[in-house]
């Protein structure tokens, strides 16, 4: 059994032979990217680094785009030679080939190294011009390159039209930096400790070790959820039913507990004593009951108002788990055959309010 293991050669270190495989190109995207590689290996993303414009595509006069600025990472071929880091201060301007008179074609713009081993080599940006066909096919991505957009040209086209093209990139960022994705689905295998940006719901996420997953972001406090009850609440239509009276939605990280507050101005019932019982439900499932003995069957002069509090806990099993849940205010009398309404008015308000129960 080995008793050591190498990792070639230390950064800066007089004498040893050096070359851009190692360490140099390996130890500049080990600072400089996110990898979600694994504990046996690193994997090397490729993308583009967000800011500047961040290379996107965009369509230009005639059958041209333009790229604008940024940077990116390009994986190399194999796995343990890392990647290369390159882009542009200043967006550039491509000429696409000219359209065929008969059949449509899809373009490819690429993020490009030619890494020969020898002073010829070099990266670029450019167009992978597709073939012509009926449907066209998308060229294949070259070796040591990312994808940027495909391009839409149909036949006899001068220009491009609207929506022609598709942004095919993907992001990275330095190691601690929030990642750009463009849905859970296209989250890389990340630890938790990596925070993320869906895009498509403008919402902070972080990882679950498991590619194409995300967890809501575990940030304790939000803003509370409120609604309020402005006019009077009846069972008429169903005696002895559970009656709701206020809902309001929450989205929850899976480990925040939340406090539920909810408040009843008064009740009164077609045929007293009645005991009536108000609840709070998250997702159906109730939570809390507090049973109120109403005695009095005047409109006029409703009682027994009050409120409530109920906090959820690990201990009790009631910690919501992660994703959004709909919480109820509702209340259901012993009686099937009496009317119960909770006397709701623009002075006298139900009330439910949701907040995360932060210590």
């Amino acid at each position: 059994m080995a008793s050591s293991v190498s990792c070639g050669v230390p950064w800066l270190v007089d004498g040893p032979s050096l070359d851009a495989g190692n360490p140099f190109r390996q130890y500049d995207v080990g600072t400089r990217v996110f990898n979600a590689g694994t504990a046996t290996g690193v994997q090397v993303p490729g993308g583009v680094f967000p800011g500047l414009g961040a290379m996107q595509v965009t369509a230009s006069s005639g059958l041209s785009v333009q790229v604008a600025a940024g940077y990116c990472c390009v994986p190399n071929a194999s796995s343990t030679q890392g990647g290369y880091i390159f882009g542009t201060l200043t967006a550039a301007t491509l000429t696409l080939a000219a359209s065929s008179p008969l059949n449509p074609r899809t373009d490819l713009i690429v993020a490009r190294v030619y890494d020969t081993g020898t002073s010829s080599g070099y990266c670029d940006v450019e167009v992978i011009t597709g073939t012509p066909a009926s449907p066209p096919v998308t060229p294949s991505v070259p070796v040591n390159s990312i994808a940027l957009a495909t391009i839409s040209i149909p036949a006899a086209a001068v220009a491009l039209a609207s929506g022609a093209i598709t942004d095919l990139r993907s992001y990275v960022v330095a190691p601690g930096g929030i990642l750009p994705i463009a849905n859970s689905a296209a989250a890389p295998a990340a630890p938790a400790s990596q925070v993320m940006f869906d895009m498509s719901r403008n919402l902070l996420v972080q990882g679950t070790g498991t590619a194409g997953s995300t967890a809501l972001l575990n940030t304790g406090a939000w803003t509370p959820a409120l609604a309020y009850k402005t006019s009077g609440v009846t069972d008429s239509s169903g005696k002895g039913n559970l009656t709701q009276v206020l809902s309001v939605s929450v989205t929850t990280d899976g480990q925040t507990d939340i406090e539920i507050y909810y408040k009843w101005p008064g009740l009164y019932v077609s045929s007293a004593p009645l005991i009536v019982t108000l609840s709070v439900a998250i997702d159906g499932t109730v939570l809390d009951q507090t049973p109120v003995y109403v005695q009095s069957s005047s409109s006029g002069s409703p009682g027994n108002g009050g409120s409530a509090r109920y906090y959820t806990e690990a201990g009790n099993s009631t910690t919501p788990s992660s994703g959004t849940h709909t919480i109820t205010f509702s209340f259901q009398s012993a009686s099937s055959s009496a009317t119960t309404t909770m006397a709701c008015s623009s002075t006298a308000l139900g009330c439910l309010r949701v907040a995360a129960a932060v210590s």
